[in-house]
């Protein structure tokens, strides 16, 4: 996974990246920490490669988390082109394993 730490970050890899899956986190939330290395783990999958996971930590880019209106952790927002195509809201892996398959 890419840690993102600001939006011109995110515009560069979106300037030569289709799909990118951005994961909206913070290290003192209980449900990111059970999510993180579950996504970690997909995100090294071949299957995936076409693919950009990112990491964003709220505390640490709140501009990003202002950008997409994040409010509640963990979110995971894909992107295609740019523009979002789902959110999903909580770690619920198997949502987001759903969604991976029809955005891939």
């Amino acid at each position: 996974m890419i840690e993102i730490k600001s939006i011109s970050e995110l515009d560069d890899l979106l300037l030569v990246t289709t799909k990118v899956v951005l994961v909206f986190s913070s290290s003192w939330c209980g449900p990111c920490k059970i999510l993180k290395p579950q996504l970690e783990k997909i995100s090294s999958d071949s299957k995936y490669n076409k693919i950009k996971f990112c990491k964003i930590d709220i505390d640490e880019c709140g501009d990003l988390s202002d950008k997409y209106k994040i409010s509640s952790l963990p979110t995971t927002v894909f992107l295609n082109n740019g523009d979002e195509k789902s959110r999903i809201t909580g770690a619920d892996i198997i949502k987001i394993t759903k969604t991976l398959e029809n955005f891939k």
